[in-house]
Order: C-alpha cells, then sequence, then structure tokens
C-alpha cells in the first residue's frame, strides 16, 4: 500500500507493479490551474494516458506522469496520468479542472515510448505513427 494526505486526511492506494529501471520515486506535485499556452492540447475526458502522451509529444518540455490524483470533486484518488513542468507543477490534460493532489513518478519520453511498446498499447502507437512517422512499414524508435 502507498499512503499520502490530502488536506490532513491519510488515503491508502494499492501499490502498482512498476519497472524500478525506468521510474523515479514517487512524490508529490503541485497542483495549478492549466496554462494558457497548453489549452489548445486539451484532449477527452477519460483518455488521460493518451492525452498526456499526445502533450509531451507536442511538448517536449514537460514531462510524463503517472499515479494517483484526487480530483476536485469529492471521490477518492483515482489512476491518472498527467504532465509536469521542470518546476514540478502539475499541467493537466485531462480533467476541466485541475485536481487537489497528484502523487506519482515521471518518466523520460524514453521510457514512456518502451511502456507503450510493452503494454501494447496499440491506441497511443497508432497515434504516434500517425503524427510522427512518415514511412510505411513497421515502427522504429532511435532513442
Amino acid at each position: 500500500m502507498v499512503s499520502f494526505d490530502i488536506r490532513n486526511r491519510s488515503i491508502d492506494i494499492p501499490s502498482r507493479k512498476m519497472n524500478t529501471q525506468i521510474v523515479k520515486p514517487f512524490k508529490l506535485f503541485k497542483p495549478q490551474s492549466l496554462p494558457q499556452q497548453y489549452m489548445m492540447y486539451k484532449g477527452r475526458q477519460a483518455k488521460c494516458h493518451t492525452n498526456a502522451i499526445m502533450l509531451v509529444m507536442h511538448c517536449p518540455e514537460l514531462t510524463y506522469c503517472e499515479g494517483y490524483a484526487k480530483p476536485a470533486i469529492d471521490i477518492d484518488p483515482v489512476e491518472h496520468a498527467w504532465c509536469v513542468t521542470n518546476d514540478g507543477r502539475v499541467v493537466e490534460p485531462t480533467w476541466d479542472n485541475c485536481g487537489v493532489a497528484y502523487f506519482g513518478v515521471s518518466l523520460c519520453f524514453a521510457s514512456v515510448c518502451q511502456l507503450m511498446l510493452e503494454a501494447d498499447r496499440a491506441e497511443h502507437i497508432e497515434m504516434w505513427k500517425r503524427d510522427h512517422v512518415h514511412v510505411s512499414g513497421q515502427l522504429r524508435l532511435e532513442i
């Protein structure tokens, strides 16, 4: 179990198996309203992984994160993906309102690509190929 405190309330979260070679330690990230320069990348609800990956591909100054977030509405934390700035501020490409707490890991872009391939997330790979690969045949990542 992983626990973190949101506004003096302890939350227990079941631990998730992650490849420790490609992730940094879990940490809290600072919520903020979506900065204006990222408004055009706002994605669809319930597509947080896709939204965060697409945002990082278009804005390489951001870092992809996965973990748990506490929405602004009164529900328990949920598994979620988002992006962060270099100073650890959340850039939320999915929810209409930024959550009140974000707890997770940041991954470099190469690790995100590796996870997508390992998890066989065909939707992400197809979107990436459509937008970034202009050759026929197999997808080739050069990192």
